[in-house]
């Protein structure tokens, strides 16, 4: 995993693909978030409640190839507030959760 190779990939990249479909908050769509590509994702529960309808979404190849060919990809970007994944927001969390 070279972090910076990839962040070269993906600043020259028109989008993001995220094939993903199990394992809850995928950091991989988080870093692909924060560059502010389009992003077309799998469809599933944990993809659709980290992006919401700021996303693209295929459940095969078939619907993939359609939203690629088909879609204007470049008008749906994630509003999403970073910031609540970030390592202060989260430990925050967790000293409310535990005071409470």
């Amino acid at each position: 995993y070279d972090r910076d190779k990839l962040f070269r990939y993906w600043s020259v990249a028109d989008y993001y693909i995220h094939g993903h479909s199990v394992g809850g908050t995928n950091p991989t769509l988080i870093e692909a978030i924060s560059i502010r590509k389009p992003v077309v994702a799998f469809k599933c529960s944990f993809n659709k409640i980290i992006l919401g309808s700021d996303a693209h979404y295929f459940r095969n190849i078939e619907e993939l190839t359609s939203i690629i060919l088909n879609k204007d990809l470049t008008s749906i970007k994630s509003k999403l507030d970073l910031e609540l994944f970030s390592s202060k927001y989260i430990n925050n969390s967790y000293i409310d959760l535990i005071k409470n």
